[in-house]
């Protein structure tokens, strides 16, 4: 259970760094809805993510 708190608390650290050095948002997806949309991880990866100018 300590192991699963510590890499939330490390996953938040890492959003709170995106959104403060790099305007990165991270956008949550509606609940039931895949958010895999091509085999791309890297697709995959940009639709969750926006970056603000």
């Amino acid at each position: 259970m300590k192991h699963a708190q510590h890499k939330a608390q490390l996953f938040e650290a890492v959003l709170d760094v995106l959104k403060k050095d790099y305007g990165v948002s991270v956008v949550k997806k509606p609940l039931g809805k895949s958010s895999r949309k091509s085999p791309s991880k890297a697709r995959a990866f940009a639709g969750l993510a926006t970056i603000s100018a």
